[in-house]
């Protein structure tokens, strides 16, 4: 059995070993969760720190207008993670920041209240099913820089007008169309 000495060593040694892999493989800097309170609103973000920026990675609260921060402690918000917004019942109304990339897969999955967000010309991507089930949204504008939509991003969104690109399309349309 060790002593708590050996024990405390060991875990440096650990620490300094996966700190080493990490910068070695350019995985993300540090993976740390961390709850974000905007003071004048009644909700607090969970986000990651990777390499490249920041990603929103869940969402705490009652709001039902949300502007997501641009920056957290000094960094840009690059991404709206997987399923960050999953379930959110009560959000009408989403202002994503210019600097937002990428909206991953099921990130605003069954806001069935959502009727307004703005997609930012700084997206390039949207995943599968990022709005899926959104049935408060009639009508969405795709900018020309979003030049890869994965699958059924829009299912389920029956009564909305996407426009991408010049041309409107209602989710089923859309979604068969990319």
């Amino acid at each position: 059995m060790k002593t708590p000495e050996e024990k405390v060593a060991s875990g440096k040694i650990i620490a300094v070993a996966a700190a080493g892999i990490i910068a070695v493989c350019g995985i993300a800097l540090a993976i740390v969760l961390a709850n974000v309170s905007n003071d004048n609103h009644d909700y607090s973000y969970e986000y990651s720190e990777e390499f490249d920026g920041i990603t929103i990675t869940d969402y705490k609260g009652t709001a039902t207008e949300l502007l997501i921060p641009d920056e957290i402690k000094g960094r840009d918000v690059m991404e709206i993670g997987e399923s960050a917004f999953f379930d959110c019942k009560n959000v009408t109304t989403v202002s994503l920041p210019d600097g937002i990339e990428e909206i991953e897969a099921c990130a605003f999955k069954n806001c069935t209240a959502l009727t307004t967000i703005n997609i930012p010309d700084s997206v390039e991507q949207i995943d599968g099913y990022a709005f899926s089930g959104c049935t408060g949204l009639t009508e969405i504008t795709i900018p020309d820089s979003v030049t890869t939509i994965d699958g059924r991003a829009f299912d389920g969104c029956d009564n909305i007008t996407i426009t991408y690109r010049g041309q409107q399309y209602t989710a089923e349309e859309f979604n068969r169309e990319f």
